[in-house]
């Protein structure tokens, strides 16, 4: 049963996409790069909006659990939205340049990233 509706979905996506999903294409090429620079970003996004929201931000240093939920530390959903988007505004150029590094250096280390 989920062979068959994944094999459907393939044959309907299986064609040139347009460029809303240059992005994704891109991110697909360098996936590790993507993964390894994601969470820096975000960490450091988390401490820059709590640090100047005037929230906590001892729990960003490696606190132990019990502490790590701090009742006034977390940001509504459209300010989550904003700083999510903000990470792929910076990493979508970055994977951009590191992509095409990719294609000019035929090095066997850099399929890896």
């Amino acid at each position: 049963m989920t062979l068959g509706p994944a094999m459907l979905f393939l044959a309907m996506f299986d064609r040139p996409l347009g460029p809303v999903a240059r992005p994704l294409i891109t991110f697909g090429r360098v996936p590790l790069f993507f993964y390894l620079w994601q969470w820096p970003l975000a960490h450091g996004l988390a401490l820059g909006v709590s640090a100047a929201a005037g929230k906590p931000i001892g729990q960003y240093f490696l606190s132990p659990p019990a502490v790590f939920a701090a009742p006034a530390s977390g940001f509504d959903l459209p300010v989550v939205y904003l700083c999510w988007a903000a990470v792929l505004a910076v990493l979508i150029p970055m994977c951009l340049w590191f992509s095409r590094v990719k294609e000019r250096n035929p090095s066997p280390w850099l399929k890896y990233l």
